[in-house]
This record gives C-alpha cells, sequence and structure tokens, in this order.
C-alpha cells in the first residue's frame, strides 16, 4: 500500500505540474507584413485558427510567394518569388491572439533553405525579417504556454489530499 500511495502521489503531482505547456494547435493568430521598417504596416492577412492546414497560403491580397503555416510547435514561411527588398525589415510579425505566451523562438538553419536577416519575440509576437533574402523555407521552432492562471485552491486541495493519504497509510502500517 506504502508504495501505491507514493506512486499515486507521483503521477498527481506530475500531472498537475505539467498542465501549463501548451502548443500553438487551436490558438488564435494573427499575421502583418511590415515593409521597408517595422513601423509601417504594408498589410495584414488578418486571424486564423492554428489547424493542420497552411493557415496564410498567399500573402496580402494573394500575393502568392509567400506562405505562413504555423503548426503545433513550429512556423514555416515559404518564399518562392524574387528576393525580399531590402530595408531595415521586410518580414511580419505573428501576433499570438490566444491565452498563451511566447516561450521560445528558434531558427532552424539546418533545415532552412531560406535564410533570414533577424527574428525575435515576445510574450505575444514573434518578428520574422527577411529583407535581402533569397526564396526558400524558413523553419522555426516555437514553444509557448498557457496564460491560465493556476487555481490556487485546487493546488492545497491536492497537496492536502496527498498528505492526508500518506497519513493515513502511515497509521494503518
Amino acid at each position: 500500500m506504502k508504495n501505491f500511495v507514493s506512486v499515486l502521489s507521483v503521477l498527481l503531482l506530475t500531472s498537475w505540474a505539467g498542465i501549463a505547456h501548451a502548443g500553438l494547435m487551436g490558438a488564435t493568430v494573427g499575421a502583418d507584413f511590415y515593409y521597408p521598417n517595422d513601423t509601417s504596416l504594408y498589410c495584414s492577412n488578418g486571424t486564423k485558427t492554428v489547424d493542420a492546414t497552411v493557415e496564410y497560403p498567399t500573402s496580402c491580397s494573394g500575393f502568392s510567394v509567400v506562405s505562413i503555416d504555423v503548426s503545433d510547435t513550429q512556423v514555416i514561411v515559404g518564399h518562392s518569388g524574387n528576393s525580399f527588398a531590402s530595408g531595415s525589415f521586410n518580414g511580419f510579425v505573428l501576433s499570438v491572439l490566444s491565452d498563451l505566451s511566447i516561450t521560445s523562438l528558434m531558427y532552424d538553419a539546418a533545415a532552412s533553405t531560406l535564410g533570414v536577416t533577424s527574428y525575435g519575440f515576445d510574450a505575444s509576437s514573434a518578428y520574422f525579417n527577411f529583407a535581402g533574402q533569397l526564396n526558400g523555407t524558413a523553419i522555426f521552432d516555437i514553444n509557448s504556454s498557457t496564460n491560465a492562471a493556476v487555481p490556487a485552491p485546487a493546488s492545497i486541495a491536492l497537496i492536502a489530499l496527498v498528505i492526508a493519504a500518506m497519513g493515513w497509510h502511515r497509521k494503518q502500517a
């Protein structure tokens, strides 16, 4: 019985601790293109829900040489036209409009054929600058977590339940 209570305690606590991690599948995102700098909105692609399809198969007004595919843990940018024009910024900002925070963003140079001039992120947006880059595919790994608050009363109740079960077991032994 002691092993059962110990295993149950570990399972409850580890499953509770993992709740905060979340991927982008099902999240609402928006993509806005900026050129020739990061304050000049060139056009907006509107909002989409992340699913198994390519969220933005064409960009702004049917400009078909750029596509953006967002998955649970990746952003894949395809470019099949001439090089991106030079400027201080020629790219897009991907905004996460759901209750998620971006926690990391990494360019996968080994798997990409499209270079990136710069990229970065904050809690609600990822920035992708392709100024002067040629065509190809750029792959970015992206991670996020939920912004939902962990309810303290439920957490305290769970810990109390585990302690009570351990005390009951000790009394029985």
